[in-house]
């Protein structure tokens, strides 16, 4: 079970609030894509630079440049699905309370939030939901230990 964390961002203190079991698969399958580009890169660097490759500017291109293909082809609704989703679930303290970072589809304190911390909000709330594990570890490895090797039909 996901419970709440709290995460500092440019001296700014936020609260993740765990995405419903629903919208966490519904963000999941619009993140997926983005992930696989992701993969993708980590493929190119490793095949040309090696397993060991360090993170120079030219692996980091490598890297990047099948994620960032995706993203310029993904719909703007999308993109603006998961952000929206993760978003609405942040809680931002502004000196004296915990309030919401979104009212009504809106960033709050627009002054201080810029893309960048947008960003990382987001990644910190897949990350945080599961969705980023999920695909990197597999759908298997949220079974039971010994229920992906055993199957489902085994006794």
């Amino acid at each position: 079970m996901v419970e709440m964390k709290e995460i500092d961002i440019d001296d700014m203190k936020f609260q993740l609030w765990p995405l419903p079991a629903k919208d966490q698969f519904h963000v999941f399958r619009r993140v997926a894509p983005l992930l696989a580009g992701l993969g993708e890169g980590f493929s190119a660097v490793a095949s040309e630079s090696g397993e060991d490759a360090e993170m120079n500017d030219s692996n980091m291109v490598k890297l990047m440049t099948p994620l960032f293909d995706v993203l310029s082809k993904m719909e703007d609704s999308a993109c603006d699905y998961i952000i929206d989703k993760c978003l609405n679930r942040v809680r931002i303290f502004n000196g004296m309370q915990w309030v919401p970072l979104t009212v009504g589809g809106r960033i709050q304190f627009e002054d201080k939030i810029d893309m960048t911390v947008m960003m990382r909000l987001t990644v910190e709330m897949l990350t945080h939901n599961g969705a980023i594990s999920f695909l990197l570890d597999g759908p298997a490895s949220s079974l039971p230990n010994g229920a992906a090797a055993a199957g489902p039909l085994s006794n």
